[in-house]
């Protein structure tokens, strides 16, 4: 935290490279979004920091299944093992669908996801320049909003 109060005021809406990282080193290590989306992308391990996160994690896949009663649900699972978890009700969708893995992908610039017809949604790792990126993979090569924020990545 200490970090974080230390580094120069954000211009307009947008986290310096030093927030991000000590804010990211904080949401990482936070227990709650570890155990309930970012250790999906960490089989077996943590991580202390998001350049660590980013050289570690493995590809998650998300998907809508069938809506119930009390609204959609939603299934994220790990590509690289068979570790998933359900987000059932109404609040689990708001808060990690679309608070941590919201944060993780805008504002953290951790992940970046792309979406095949037909197919779930893939949230990765953003590498730093897109390295190790896969041909299909979609990445951010200009991180100011404002601006067009993505681009098609090379074949690696």
């Amino acid at each position: 935290m200490k970090a974080l109060l230390q580094g120069p005021p954000p211009t307009g809406d947008v986290l310096s490279e030093k927030a991000r990282e000590s804010f990211g080193t904080l949401v990482i290590n936070n227990q709650d979004c570890h155990r309930h989306f970012f250790r999906l992308f960490l089989p077996g391990t943590r991580a202390e920091s998001p350049e660590q996160f980013r050289t570690r994690a493995q590809p998650v896949v998300w998907r809508s299944l069938s809506p119930t009663k009390t609204g959609r649900r939603v299934e994220l699972r790990s590509a690289s093992t068979a570790d998933s978890i359900a987000l059932a009700s109404p609040i689990e969708v708001q808060s990690i669908l679309y608070g941590v893995r919201y944060w993780a992908w805008e504002e953290l610039q951790l992940i970046d996801e792309f979406f095949e017809t037909g197919r779930a949604h893939q949230g990765m790792a953003a590498h730093p320049q897109g390295q190790g990126l896969g041909p299909l993979f979609w990445r951010r090569d200009n991180r100011s909003r404002g601006q067009d924020a993505r681009t098609r990545s090379d074949r690696v």
